[in-house]
């Protein structure tokens, strides 16, 4: 990979870990989907980078590509996931009712 390949992608790697790292740490589901939200967005971005590079290799595009697939499938996954909980929780504190925890 190229340096300033290299470069681009550390950029959006070191954004997209972050975001990770805070999703972790996050204590709501709430905040957990919005964090996952923002690291789908810096994914999305990432792949519109790479595809849009024009001085780049194939080989070179291709890694990066993967690379940052990796990431936007785990974010969509964890978007998906936190979402989902978080509407299931928010649905059962407008009924009054309460879900047990897994």
């Amino acid at each position: 990979m190229t340096e300033p390949v290299s470069f681009g992608c550390q950029m959006f790697v070191l954004a997209a870990a972050l975001l990770f790292v805070a999703m972790a740490i996050a204590t709501t589901e709430a905040l957990r989907a919005l964090v996952s939200l923002m690291a789908l967005g810096v994914s999305f971005l990432w792949i519109v980078r790479i595809w849009t590079w024009k001085s780049i290799s194939n080989g070179d595009r291709y890694t990066a590509l993967a690379l940052a697939l990796i990431f936007f499938v785990a974010a969509l996954l964890s978007v998906f996931a936190h979402g989902r909980v978080w509407l299931r929780d928010r649905e059962a504190l407008s009924t009054g009712s309460r879900t047990s925890g897994l």
